[in-house]
């Protein structure tokens, strides 16, 4: 994003399995340059951080005594 702001440069960007890391009015100021690429059964590219802390309890909380 900070050379994008350059007028040296010609930015883009494309990116495989990336998690979201940006807010939603970042993502559409950047969409512009900025292309991502998640495969159709790829879950962490759609987890949250909530949704990955809530993962990561349930498989403490698990008994994997039978």
């Amino acid at each position: 994003m900070e050379y994008d702001d350059e007028n040296d440069y010609d930015v883009d960007v494309i990116g495989f399995g990336c998690p979201a890391l940006l807010s939603k009015d970042l993502s559409e100021k950047t969409s512009h340059y900025i292309t991502t690429v998640v495969a159709d059964d790829d879950c962490v590219p759609r987890m949250s951080a909530v949704s990955a802390v809530n993962a990561l309890l349930d498989i403490m909380e698990y008994d994997y005594v039978p």
